[in-house]
């Protein structure tokens, strides 16, 4: 395709769903084979008492530009940037039910799991079902 768009019609089952699946995943795949692994995590603690090992005001907050600090990120041993890399939408919530289990048995099974974990770039996929059916949890 080369980077031109298309439109694709076809029957039920009949693969229109990995036609653009396919090459995303081929995209994240590449994308994330070229991250350096993560640098060992730090256990952030500047939520705690000061007491017990928190950080005081002035080292949560920059107080030149109020913005927080480093030791407050929680990705601060991360080495790539944040980020969603694919947001897939559908129009019905039939179609998000009958396509989930398809891209979690591709994307969230224990093979899958298996070899992102020899990669060792902490990469794993998040997978969220926000319908009126099953709505987003914030906590």
């Amino acid at each position: 395709m080369e980077g031109n768009n298309c439109i694709i019609t076809s029957g039920t089952g009949s693969g229109k769903t990995e036609s653009f699946l396919l090459p995303l995943f081929a995209q994240l795949a590449k994308e994330f084979s070229n991250w350096q692994a993560p640098q060992p995590a730090t256990i952030n603690t500047w939520w705690k008492e000061i007491a017990d090992g928190g950080l005081t005001p002035t080292q949560i907050v920059n107080t030149s530009n109020f913005t927080l600090s480093d030791a407050t990120r929680q990705r601060q041993h991360e080495r790539r940037k944040a980020g969603v890399r694919a947001l897939i939408l559908y129009p019905m919530n039939a179609l998000v039910e009958d396509q989930m289990s398809r891209l979690r048995k591709a994307l969230d099974s224990d093979d899958t799991r298996n070899w992102l974990s020899t990669m060792q770039t902490a990469t794993q996929f998040i997978l969220e079902d926000t319908t009126a059916v099953h709505p987003l949890q914030v906590s």
